[in-house]
């Protein structure tokens, strides 16, 4: 079954779900399961999904999965209706992430999905990589196929996240650069222009210029389908 396919089966189910008082282990068990099963984990397989997963501290995240026999990412599940930005659960499960040298956490509702890594600097709630709901019009796949098993044996979330914090990490360094250039900057933009134009620009001209500058990001070379 593909994600589209999921996403349209459940939500009549969710919708029903969020009326009743659907507590957490039935949370797990009607939403949380089936969407990590639709990814190819088995969870009848003890070397894949670990329930009750120990951390170093004896705390104990809902579910730790591992390839190879190594844990790649805790998810903690919380009841349908439990608002999973709530910064006390994400700090507490965080630090069992930090704990176990564990670079991925999924907080999840079964319908709201939001992916911590543990490189991303800030405060914890700055270390949220992607977050989505089963219940959106449109889904981003290529979030969501980096979860499935597949490319966690291939480490494509870990490169993904990894460049993402090298990059951001770099886009801040030059979008400071460009508030404030040297004079050596300027100088260097200016020889580039004289190969292309002819001529330089005064050096208020670049710097203004500069100062308009927004870089992008884009994560697609690390896109990656199963």
């Amino acid at each position: 079954m593909n994600i589209t396919d999921f996403m349209t089966q459940n939500k009549k189910k969710i919708s029903e779900l969020k009326s009743r008082s659907t507590n957490e282990a039935q949370t797990k068990e009607w939403l949380i399961r089936p969407f990590f099963e639709m990814l190819h984990w088995d969870f009848s397989n003890p070397d894949e999904v670990v329930p009750e997963d120990d951390d170093s501290s004896g705390k104990k995240p809902d579910y730790g999965f591992y390839c190879h026999k190594k844990v790649k990412f805790f998810v903690e599940a919380k009841p349908i209706n439990t608002n999973i930005a709530d910064i006390k659960i994400i700090t507490e499960k965080l630090n069992y992430c930090n704990n176990a040298n564990v670079p991925f956490l999924i907080i999840t509702n079964g319908v709201e999905y939001a992916i911590y890594y543990t490189g991303l600097k800030g405060s914890n709630k700055d270390k949220l990589l992607q977050s989505f709901s089963l219940m959106d019009e449109i889904i981003d796949d290529e979030i969501i196929n980096k979860l499935y098993k597949e490319a966690f044996e291939q480490d494509i979330l870990y490169t993904y996240a990894k460049n993402l914090s090298v990059f951001t990490n770099v886009k801040s360094v030059i979008e400071n650069l460009f508030q404030q250039p040297t004079k050596k900057i300027i100088d260097l933009i200016n020889e580039g222009i004289k190969t292309i134009l002819g001529h330089k620009f005064g050096d208020d001209d670049i710097r203004n210029a500069l100062k308009h500058f927004n870089l992008e990001i884009s994560d697609e070379p690390y896109s990656h389908e199963p």
